[in-house]
């Protein structure tokens, strides 16, 4: 017999009047009677089962429930708001009892639930400080310690403590609290994870370096395992909205961002959801803002990736590395919106192997043909209302308009390599070769279009 029919068959029981024979046990009742005293462990028991018992004790005299079945019903009732009569008289005589084992109950019930918003969350906040404070156990200076058992104080003060070393110390504030590693899972842990990315997200400088990667090294034992909370992403982004971190934080932000969420410019949909979940936790007037550093983030990386990649393929080391310095004074003035790249067949497969961090950068590819061959590469740039094509060999730099039927369109998966090495185009398209002195007059045309100077070469000239 399942323990759900074992559940339902005793709750049939209850209904009808009968009682079970003396020394019987229900399946739950063997599970919740196997736990160890003072864990914070809950039986693994789905939702239909929990429904049953507790379904099976509504009405009883809860003073003529077994101890293992009381200590059990002082854990689970507060996994919802559907029982708050049960849950305030579960309180009661539990705390009647004076047991020890009921009060280690009521604390695990608090600390695996947390359930502020239940109505009767008031009634267990007071009723935990009870249970904690009578006896000389470890729980009572652990509270004090900590202010575990004040609901507003408590999160904020262990979350801050967590930040205040690395990982391993962090962990160690969590074991000091009173929870080992089979009970980070527990809501009150996951409040105090919640506080600690909001003071972490307004961190500045080192510190924000410093308890950017504790939150990360955090994130798979204490944060959400399944997919990234919003209010990490929030506290890894928020610091730099104004300064910028080293490139090794920035580059551990972005590959952990882009691995287990998406590309901000391509996975819009699961960016939304982040969007939203910030807006329930009131943090939406800052969200666009922190979102915004990722993304740039992201161009800039795509922009160095291309000029790194090329540099280990090109037969002409001093040309690309004029390019190079040409756009990459743009990029870290922060001045380009947006860059995708595109590879011949030639170019792909050299591409593959020669960087980390192709988990963090897609790329569209580039036909044979037209011009172009499958060695070529093409970086495809957005600045102000210019759409920009600058290429890996040599040849002209093309120039659109952004609002050109004819421009390039960003992040297509292929290109057809006689539209990027175009030689006409509508109003305001321009190609301009890479002879001498050419660097003044891409940032001239630059200038003319966007106005954006140039940082080494101003508004250019000729």
């Amino acid at each position: 017999m399942s323990l759900r029919q074992a559940s339902e068959k005793a709750a049939r029981g209850a209904e009808r009047g009968y009682s079970r024979p003396p020394g019987r046990q229900t399946a739950t009742e063997r599970a919740v009677a196997s736990l160890p005293d003072e864990t914070m462990l809950e039986p693994a028991i789905d939702d239909e089962e929990r429904s049953a018992f507790l379904a099976r004790v509504t009405g009883l005299r809860l003073t003529s429930l077994k101890p293992s079945e009381m200590r059990w019903l002082l854990r689970t009732v507060w996994a919802d708001d559907e029982h708050v009569p049960l849950a305030s008289e579960a309180l009661s005589t539990g705390l009647s009892a004076g047991r020890r084992t009921f009060d280690q109950s009521i604390i695990g019930g608090y600390l695996s639930h947390f359930p502020v918003a239940h109505p009767a969350f008031g009634q267990l906040a007071a009723a935990v400080r009870v249970a904690a404070e009578r006896h000389d156990w470890p729980w009572r200076e652990r509270g004090r310690r900590w202010s575990l058992w004040e609901p507003l104080e408590g999160p904020a003060r262990l979350g801050g403590a967590m930040l205040e070393g690395d990982q391993a110390s962090a962990l160690q504030r969590l074991m000091d609290a009173g929870f080992d590693s089979a009970s980070v899972d527990a809501a009150f842990v996951q409040a105090c994870f919640e506080a600690a990315c909001r003071q972490a997200a307004t961190a500045e400088g080192a510190a924000a370096e410093r308890q950017g990667s504790c939150l990360i090294g955090l994130m798979d034992t204490v944060g959400a395992k399944s997919a990234l909370p919003a209010v990490l992403v929030y506290a890894l982004l928020r610091p730099w909205r104004r300064a910028s971190p080293s490139e090794a934080h920035r580059g551990a932000v972005s590959r952990l961002l882009v691995t287990r969420i998406g590309d901000p410019r391509l996975d819009r949909s699961r960016w939304d959801r982040v969007r939203a979940n910030l807006q329930e936790l009131g943090l939406g007037a800052e969200a666009e803002d922190a979102l915004a550093v990722l993304r740039r983030w992201v161009v800039r990386a795509a922009m160095r990736e291309f000029f790194e990649i090329v540099a280990k393929t090109t037969n002409d080391p001093y040309q690309w590395a004029q390019r190079t310095k040409f756009w990459l004074a743009y990029v870290d003035a922060g001045a380009i919106d947006d860059a995708w790249m595109a590879f011949g067949p030639r170019a792909e497969q050299k591409a593959r192997g020669l960087t980390d961090r192709d988990a963090t950068i897609r790329h569209g590819r580039i036909s044979t043909g037209g011009g172009a061959e499958s060695s070529h590469s093409s970086v495809i740039i957005s600045m102000g209302d210019l759409r920009i094509a600058e290429w890996s060999h040599n040849g002209a730099c093309r120039f659109w308009q952004a609002s050109d039927p004819r421009a390039p369109v960003q992040y297509q998966k292929q290109y057809d390599s006689g539209r990027l090495k175009a030689m006409t185009g509508g109003q305001g398209f321009r190609h301009i070769s890479h002879t001498s002195n050419w660097e003044p007059r891409f940032a001239r045309h630059i200038h003319a279009v966007t106005g954006i100077p140039h940082p080494v070469h101003g508004r250019g000239g000729w």
